[in-house]
């Protein structure tokens, strides 16, 4: 769908950030409240851990 580009464009990151791009971070966030019905950002990593074969083949 593009969503990443669409907010790297409009939410610039200053030149510290390290990692995924914020987009990503976005990006697998709302997968994670979509498909766990919970939004608590605390239990991302572990899900995303879970799933880092599908992760990282988005990108």
């Amino acid at each position: 769908m593009g969503l990443q580009k669409l907010i790297e464009k409009h939410f610039p990151t200053h030149g510290n950030w390290q990692g995924l791009s914020l987009g990503w971070v976005i990006v697998v966030w709302l997968c994670h409240i979509i498909s766990q019905q919970d939004h608590r950002l605390i239990y991302v990593q572990e899900w995303v851990e879970k799933r880092r074969q599908t992760v990282r083949g988005c990108y």
